[in-house]
């Protein structure tokens, strides 16, 4: 059975039931193990503590961002190593590695890894409810690493905003983005159908062009933006904005 503090880990790589069947195994991550990265540094200092796991992958969020774009470019870069020249190079280069992976199996471990903070995750909170312990923090934490992949396909629909005035992948984390209508003034008539993107410090709303290629991804034009702080502020002082924006059935 699980301790009454919730289950402690042997590593980042494995799962609670793999850890009860192999119970020889160490609960102790030694560098001279694995190597670490910060985030795997920073959650295994507190792998006996479910409410501090939980704490902790919310305290690296931001760094998480960057696993996101990484999932998003990845596949470009496993193209560009097909290229013929770039292939024979690499092909030479590998044999020098005694692993016996490749670079692409190299390229997708962050990717993986991923995957596995979210069965580590599963496992956790499965355990942990069954001694009456907190899990809010670890769902969270969940809820961050379930985040990823989706971020990975998010920042694909940011690219595609045309005639933002500035950076348009500087603007912050993705929070939703779906088809509304909007309304000026009154709430009269259909409204008008637009793109709408909530980031967490600016709403942008965009008109969406469809791709003649039904296989890419359509286009959005820039139409207007708003900070969120002004946008709440408005709120407090016409009423709430669902009023006169309203999803697109």
């Amino acid at each position: 059975r699980p301790p009454k503090t919730g289950w402690a880990p042997g590593s980042l790589f494995e799962t609670p039931s793999e850890y009860y069947r192999l119970k020889r195994r160490t609960r102790e991550i030694s560098p001279a193990d694995v190597t670490m990265s910060r985030q795997d540094e920073a959650i295994s200092k507190r792998n006996d503590d479910p409410g501090r796991v939980g704490q902790t992958f919310g305290r690296l969020e931001r760094d998480f961002d960057y696993h996101a774009k990484y999932a998003h470019d990845e596949p470009e870069v496993e193209k560009l190593l097909q290229k013929p020249e770039i292939k024979i190079y690499l092909e030479k280069a590998i044999l020098t590695d005694k692993s016996g992976k490749s670079l692409e199996d190299y390229l997708r471990l962050p990717i993986k890894q991923i995957t596995e903070y979210q069965k580590y995750l599963k496992e956790m909170i499965k355990y942990t409810s069954r001694t009456d312990v907190p899990t809010e923090s670890l769902e969270k934490a969940l809820e961050l690493m379930l985040s990823v992949p989706k971020g990975a396909s998010d920042i694909a629909y940011v690219k595609n905003i045309l005639n933002y005035p500035g950076d348009v992948v500087k603007i912050g984390r993705l929070l939703r983005h779906d088809e509304f209508r909007l309304w000026e003034g009154t709430q009269e008539g259909d409204g008008e159908l637009v793109y709408a993107f909530l980031f967490k410090s600016r709403l942008v709303i965009t008109t969406k062009q469809e791709a003649e290629d039904v296989d890419e991804l359509p286009e959005f034009v820039h139409k207007l933006s708003i900070r969120v702080s002004t946008l709440l502020q408005t709120m407090k002082q016409i009423g709430p904005f669902a009023d006169c924006l309203k999803k697109s059935n």
